[in-house]
């Protein structure tokens, strides 16, 4: 019994951690685009964080197709972030 509510009150932070995160990760990725677009230094940078952001929820939700779009955004972020500051 007790374990059972400990279990469902686990699952129920999970749930609002899971929903932060999505929110989170959905609410910065619309200044991320816009900043990206238009040219701004940090938008890549917060399109990279965003993208990282919805990585762990994905991971989280299991959900492979989120995963692997995720991985693979993550790897381009990050070689175009070592690109610009590490290549000359």
């Amino acid at each position: 019994m007790l374990y059972e509510k400990l279990l469902e009150r686990l699952l129920q932070v999970n749930d609002k951690l899971l929903n932060v995160l999505k929110w989170t990760a959905t609410a910065l990725l619309v200044p991320a685009g816009y900043m990206t677009q238009a040219g701004l230094a940090h938008g890549p940078t917060l399109l990279y964080i965003a993208g990282l952001i919805w990585l762990v929820a994905a991971l989280m939700m299991r959900d492979k197709a989120l995963i692997a779009t995720n991985v693979v955004m993550a790897i381009a972020g990050t070689v175009g972030i070592l690109q610009k500051y590490y290549a000359a």
